[in-house]
């Protein structure tokens, strides 16, 4: 007698795995990519700004080199306002390879600079795709995998910030000794390898069952969800799962109607929560929780990480060295507690 569970797929495609410990493992891969492209980038930047070869070609100055970092979070802002549009109307894959193929473009740009100009362009591409991949790519993963997963994998996403910096540390401290152009290039054309991953991983993910549902796609949802929990489609399990999202989602259709971006204005409840964020408040306690958002992105670290001080350009190996000994301390507890977690 066939297992129900092998039923003919109509919908999902024949590479995204039956095994759901499987697909699991592809949302942490997804989690890790997209993370560490983040990680990646702020760390290059510092092994950037202190190659003379880097330095001296676009001949930086103050000015060019705060431009320089800044690029990538002028795109990330510009990124904001097309976020949700598109990962709600085209969907969280969707979202994730636009995403890949803006960043793709971005280090394309990056890596054949000959100005300051086209340098800027290109991680302000850089920016906009890494933003948008952080707002797809966790969506994405809370509404595929189970709630006993869920919170542990949502947790891979910015832990493994450190995995992308560490891969840089290491990248910058070899092409240190380079004396072309290449010991930039060859950093920023790295780049794009995360990027190239993402878009490889995309056919072996699912779509979001929960954003089917919202499109009215019930059969495919239904699908989704069929093969995630390793049921059918007609199965009373997956049907029970069905009927709570879309019993969820005309909750949140009653309760918030309006644009997202006008809900941030529309009660006298929302607009308290916003100015929790506003440093004009005159609450103490808010004044707490945004002077402790500001100076979290103000602290030394951060500084640090982008603007290495000039006197340890005739100490390179050994600054690099640092960042990168920071990062694998970092990176080995973060293995530690994976292997614990799912031994």
């Amino acid at each position: 007698m066939a297992d129900k569970r092998d039923f003919e797929r109509i919908y999902v495609g024949r590479w995204v795995p039956r095994n759901p410990k499987a697909i699991t493992a592809l949302m942490i891969v997804v989690a890790v990519i997209n993370s560490a492209t983040l990680g990646y980038d702020a760390s290059m930047m510092n092994g950037l700004n202190i190659l003379p070869q880097y330095v001296q070609y676009f001949h930086l100055d103050t000015a060019t080199t705060g431009l320089n970092n800044a690029a990538t979070w002028i795109g990330g802002m510009l990124a904001c306002f097309v976020l949700q549009p598109i990962c709600d109307l085209k969907g969280r894959k969707v979202g994730i390879f636009i995403a890949a193929c803006i960043c793709l473009i971005g280090t394309i740009i990056q890596s054949a600079a000959h100005n300051i100009a086209t340098f800027v362009i290109g991680r302000m591409f850089i920016g906009f795709g890494s933003n948008l991949a952080s707002g797809a790519a966790p969506t994405l993963i809370s509404e595929i995998l189970p709630p006993t997963s869920r919170g542990s994998v949502l947790g891979f996403f910015f832990s493994c910030f450190y995995v992308g910096s560490l891969l840089s540390a290491g990248i910058n401290y070899r092409v240190v000794e380079i004396d072309t152009t290449w010991a930039w290039r060859i950093p920023s054309i790295i780049q794009s390898l995360p990027s190239l991953l993402a878009l490889c991983c995309l056919p072996f993910v699912p779509e979001s069952p929960r954003w089917l549902l919202s499109r009215g796609r019930r059969e495919e949802a239904a699908e989704v969800l069929a093969v995630i929990n390793r049921t059918s489609p007609d199965d009373s399990e997956t049907i029970t799962a069905v009927s709570t999202i879309e019993s969820v989602l005309r909750k949140e259709e009653a309760l918030h109607p309006r644009n997202p971006w006008r809900e941030l204005v529309a009660t006298k409840a929302n607009r308290r929560r916003l100015s929790i964020a506003h440093p004009g408040s005159r609450s103490r306690r808010k004044h707490m929780i945004s002077d402790a958002e500001m100076f979290s992105s103000l602290c030394a670290v951060t500084m640090a990480l982008r603007y290495p001080p000039r006197t340890v350009e005739k100490a390179m190996p050994r600054r690099v060295c640092a960042c990168g000994s920071k990062n694998i301390s970092t990176c080995t507890t973060f293995c530690e507690w994976t292997l614990w977690r799912y031994e």
